[in-house]
């Protein structure tokens, strides 16, 4: 097996955890703040299985990598998992609605800074084992991009959530906007100058994450 193939295999390991554990941190706190939903749908487990979803977690970023054996580097490889269901009448019922519905939103992202931050850790300890360097660069690149990503304000993503409530946009009237929403997804990942929407915020996002790797370095091998 070529080197390019091993990356690309691991890269693709790589997404897939990255896209259980953003799933299972939407489904965990829902679970947390009230909402029995995820739990009744088997959502709030650790088990990858439960949050991949065949074509956006297999079939696109299996294609992906043979772009990414072609030209190594040049794609970011995006894909997405079964989105958890929650219920808002459940936060209804509760006070500050509203802060559970968007802490719930939050947390899959955060569960890729939580990611990122490993990434870093890992990137560090390649002083003492090398190959921990290209998985701690590979867990933050992909990582980095899913945050950015999942926060574009574009149904269905979770960004679209903020953009509803700091707009004060009804659910059905955003609702509508969910198959307008995923042509325009389409064409910032299909046209580059439109790419660039979200290329750009990803690779500024990443510095802060190599910087601490470089440091948590420094401080190992001094």
């Amino acid at each position: 097996m070529t080197p390019e193939v091993s990356n690309a295999i691991l890269l693709f390991i790589v997404l897939l955890i990255s896209i259980a554990l953003h799933e299972y941190g939407h489904a965990k706190s829902a679970d947390l703040l009230g909402d029995p939903l995820p739990r009744m749908q088997g959502r709030v487990t650790l088990n990858p299985m439960a949050h991949l979803d065949p074509i956006g977690s297999f079939l696109i970023p299996g294609i992906n990598i043979f772009a990414q054996i072609m030209a190594p580097g040049a794609p970011i490889m995006l894909g997405w998992g079964k989105p958890v269901s929650f219920d808002p009448r459940s936060f209804e019922r509760q006070s500050r609605p509203a802060l559970r519905e968007l802490t719930t939103v939050a947390a899959g992202p955060f569960m890729n800074l939580v990611q990122a931050l490993v990434g870093a850790i890992l990137l560090a300890c390649s002083a003492y084992w090398e190959p921990l360097g290209l998985l701690g660069a590979m867990v933050i690149r992909v990582n980095c991009a899913l945050f950015v990503f999942n926060l574009m304000p574009i149904p269905p993503l979770d960004g679209s959530h903020f953009f509803r409530h700091i707009f004060g946009i009804s659910r059905e009237a955003m609702a509508q906007w969910a198959m307008p929403g995923l042509i325009i997804l389409l064409v910032i990942i299909n046209v580059p100058q439109a790419r660039m929407l979200y290329i750009w915020p990803i690779q500024i996002m990443q510095l802060p994450f190599y910087q601490l790797g470089s440091l948590i370095y420094s401080f190992l091998v001094g």
